[in-house]
């Protein structure tokens, strides 16, 4: 089956379970609601199969599928307040506005995501505005990223209070309920923060905005930033059947490491990899003058003519590198502004 006959074949099955759930006499419009919050949940889980990637949550995979299909943000706005509104605290005229959400909405995404031609009467939904308009937050300032200590919880208010780093006298309100956090990475971190870490704690926010009465609304949070996760370590405590082995782990630390000048290298590349992503146009002779302070004893561990080769290698490393940057992230849809470099703290 090609790619056009399958998103037909998609396409007419959608808009049947969709002619399906409106003329279902026995259904009451919250079952309605929910059968089409169902249905668009599977129509993203086909239109990103084939894909085949994992995706730890529902907000993972229609963001992925979103940037995909350039579907339109008002649309994925309408999806994620559709998806989380609680349909038993709505009254009986806003349910009605939530269904009509959902006609449109379904709709809208079937067109997005497998095309053709909308058939009567969903057509019409089209020029439908919704009826839960978008208003946009007036956003006072704006942090690329912001540290702060979580000093307070307000479980009444589902607010977490946090005082600025480097101004304590500064508090600010991160809200953390589930109706005023779309956001499923950073409910995730405030869960984390609320079941298990506790506080004070240090928070790294990342594309944090300022809002009315105080109020931040970050795009991710980082639980102590400055505390550092071997993923390596994460990974071998799961031996593959469902039982966690930290242990193993810990007696890994007494066997003996030997540096190689391989690993020295790799560690370098992925330095000159970060540099480069902030800035194209750096140059090898600047960037040789710091592998010194981000690999101090590593380094020292070689001689001369060990370290003469290693800069040979590492200058035909950076001459890829700088090119994959310049010229070929833009052909695999990679906006470089957009990557967070990682901070290296072992500089000195």
């Amino acid at each position: 089956m090609t790619d056009s006959q399958r998103n037909d074949a998609f396409r007419k099955y959608f808009y049947r379970q969709l002619d399906k759930i409106a003329a279902a006499e026995a259904y009451s419009i919250p079952d309605r609601c929910l059968a089409i919050r169902r249905l668009i949940l599977e129509l993203f889980e086909r239109a990103t199969e084939k894909d085949k990637l994992h995706f730890s949550t529902s907000f993972a995979r229609i963001s992925f599928a979103a940037h995909k299909y350039g579907i339109p943000h008002q649309h994925v706005y309408q999806e994620r307040r559709f998806r989380t509104r609680k349909l038993d605290q709505l009254s009986g005229e806003e349910m009605d506005k939530q269904l009509a959400t959902g006609y449109r909405l379904a709709t809208e995404l079937i067109r997005a995501l497998f095309g053709g031609a909308v058939p009567e009467p969903w057509v019409n939904y089209l020029t439908l505005a919704y009826p839960f308009p978008y208003v946009k937050p007036a956003v006072r300032k704006r942090w690329p990223s912001l540290r702060v200590v979580a000093v307070e919880f307000d479980e009444e208010e589902k607010l977490v209070y946090a005082r600025e780093e480097e101004r304590p006298e500064r508090i600010y309100a991160i809200p953390y309920g589930a109706e005023t956090v779309a956001n499923a990475l950073v409910a995730q971190a405030m869960a984390i923060l609320l079941r298990v870490s506790g506080l004070p704690m240090l928070l790294n926010l990342i594309g944090a905005e300022l809002r009315e009465e105080g109020v931040l609304q970050p795009a991710q949070i980082v639980l102590q930033p400055d505390y550092l996760i071997d993923v390596t370590a994460v990974a071998e405590s799961f031996n593959g059947t469902h039982h966690y082995q930290p242990w193993s782990i810990l007696t890994r630390k007494l066997v003996p490491f030997h540096q190689t000048l391989p690993l020295v290298r790799g560690n370098l590349v992925n330095y000159f990899l970060d540099r480069l992503v902030e800035n194209p146009d750096v140059s090898f002779k600047s960037l040789i003058g710091s592998i010194f302070q981000t690999q101090p004893l590593a380094l020292c561990l070689f001689n001369d003519r060990e370290i003469k080769d290693l800069i040979d290698q590492l200058n035909k490393h950076f001459v890829s590198l700088q090119k994959f940057v310049k010229q070929e992230l833009a052909s695999i849809d990679v906006d470089r502004e957009a990557i967070f470099a990682r901070t290296h703290l072992s500089q000195s």
